[in-house]
């Protein structure tokens, strides 16, 4: 008796410490935010802020479309000479209170990245303690509400298939994602720029475009397709595809699984500096064709190192035509600037006060080497 008496009393005790929900709000009671988009315009209210409201009502009835006729969700936006004035005052139009914590994802449009620069955002963002450390944050081309102001094909909700689009980035290899806490930490980083992933909206889908780069605090290029591509894989941070003509005039598509990267600074000749960069590439062949060939193609082992010779100079000559852009905007998103501080400080005592000028000038080796051992459909 006194041992059930004494589990009762464990048990209740325990229940005290037991953590769950200290509040609670019923979904149809508030007014559910789940992207903040931000554009520029001139004038005395520059700011314009744009909010992804999802309609509860249909989300309540488990239904997102409704009758095929209602959208899922709406946009609400106003302007005003601050950001957080301009997310409060949109607000104006709500019926019910709004509520930040679903927001996964903020859009920034790519006028107000090249004028005002990301310190708006930023500084909005991270103070904002219901905004999260890892929403995504992205460019929108050529506005943040181009891209928010329309529904999607899979998704009836946008912010849904943002969310998708940034989950399966680094595997297209045109970009990746970067959420709020990484961005923030290369914003606060004044020896590394930052690299955000730009999204546009065509032919009724939302489509991650390439990289927009920045120097300081703005944007001053966008790297797209196969440089975006080049870009990801110096920076470790996607997989990708490439396809080139090699044996016998056969076009030769490779699917990368794995590149990984190492960047160095090193002397050179009269104690000059080099920016070393080695990519390590394995893939796979994973299409083979040839024009008006009507058979399917083979490649013999003694053919692969042909092949991946030719997969080599191709992912090269991407990769120094990303980088030759980098450095022609002044964009040390590699963080080159952070290596020299720490490898050669007395170097880095005679470069930073002109360290755009010599960072643009600075040469770049790089080494790529592939490895299609395990390529099928080989005879």
């Amino acid at each position: 008796m006194k041992r059930k008496l004494l589990s009762i009393v464990i048990v209740t005790f325990a229940c005290l410490f037991i953590t769950g929900c200290w509040d609670r709000h019923e979904i149809e009671e508030a007014a559910w935010v789940t992207a903040l988009g931000f554009d520029f315009e001139e004038g005395e209210e520059p700011f314009h802020v744009h909010q992804t409201v999802a309609l509860t009502k249909l989300l309540a009835a488990g239904d997102q479309t409704g009758d095929g006729e209602e959208e899922a969700f709406f946009v609400i936006s106003d302007e005003a000479e601050s950001v957080q004035k301009a997310v409060y005052g949109a607000t104006e139009f709500l019926a019910r209170e709004p509520k930040y914590g679903h927001v996964s994802n903020l859009i920034v449009g790519e006028e107000l990245l090249r004028e005002k620069g990301i310190t708006p955002i930023i500084s909005y963002a991270v103070r904002n303690h219901v905004i999260r450390p890892f929403v995504w944050i992205s460019v929108g081309s050529p506005s943040a509400l181009s891209v928010m102001d329309h529904p999607t094909g899979l998704e009836d909700i946008p912010s849904q298939a943002y969310l998708g689009l940034m989950d399966h980035a680094e595997e297209s290899g045109v970009g990746f994602a970067v959420n709020l806490l990484e961005a923030s930490k290369r914003f606060l980083n004044d020896k590394r720029d930052l690299v955000l992933p730009m999204m546009i909206y065509k032919d009724g889908q939302i489509h991650i475009e390439g990289l927009a780069v920045f120097h300081e605090d703005k944007m001053v290029d966008v790297l797209k397709e196969k440089d975006g591509r080049g870009l990801s894989w110096a920076l470790e941070r996607a997989d990708g595809i490439i396809s080139v003509l090699s044996k016998d005039e056969q076009m030769v598509t490779v699917n990368f699984r794995d590149v990984n990267s190492n960047i160095t600074v090193e002397t050179v000749e009269e104690d000059n500096l080099e920016i070393n960069l080695e990519i390590e590439m394995t893939g796979d062949i994973t299409d083979l064709h040839k024009q008006n060939a009507r058979t399917i193609l083979s490649l013999k082992k003694e053919d692969i190192s042909e092949v991946t010779k030719d997969v080599e100079d191709e992912a090269k000559a991407i990769i120094e035509n990303s980088l030759t852009k980098v450095q022609k905007a002044q964009s040390d998103v590699l963080g080159i600037a952070e290596m020299i501080e720490d490898d050669f400080p007395e170097k880095w005592e005679e470069m930073k006060d002109k360290w755009g000028e010599e960072y643009s000038a600075l040469p770049i080796s790089v080494e790529v080497n592939v490895d299609l051992k395990r390529s099928k459909r080989i005879k």
